[in-house]
């Protein structure tokens, strides 16, 4: 699975450095996400990780044609520990699916 993003580099407020930042590209929500949200990663298959990676294709129209919502079948979904809401909560536990929500 590959998420659709942005990295950049531009001169830092020090002499020499590099600053760089990413981001992930959102879409609107496939009938599996929406009902949790109103936006998500924009996921590419293999074809378009291709054609999104391509330095060659600078055409905004056709970069635009891979931001769609991924199939429904791709993704599921099910209910999680609130130690999900930490972001100091790390490990696996953190998503071992549940049943008392």
């Amino acid at each position: 699975m590959s998420f659709a993003g942005l990295c950049a580099g531009w001169k830092g407020p020090a002499p020499g450095e590099i600053a760089r930042s990413c981001t992930i590209i959102s879409t609107t929500p496939n009938a599996v996400m929406e009902r949790l949200h109103n936006r998500m990663p924009a996921i590419l298959d293999d074809d378009a990780v291709d054609l999104w990676l391509d330095p060659g294709v600078t055409d905004v129209a056709t970069l635009q044609l891979v931001l769609q919502p991924c199939p429904d079948d791709l993704l599921c979904t099910h209910a999680v520990s609130p130690l999900v809401n930490s972001p100091r909560n790390e490990g696996p536990e953190v998503v071992v699916p549940v049943t008392d929500v």
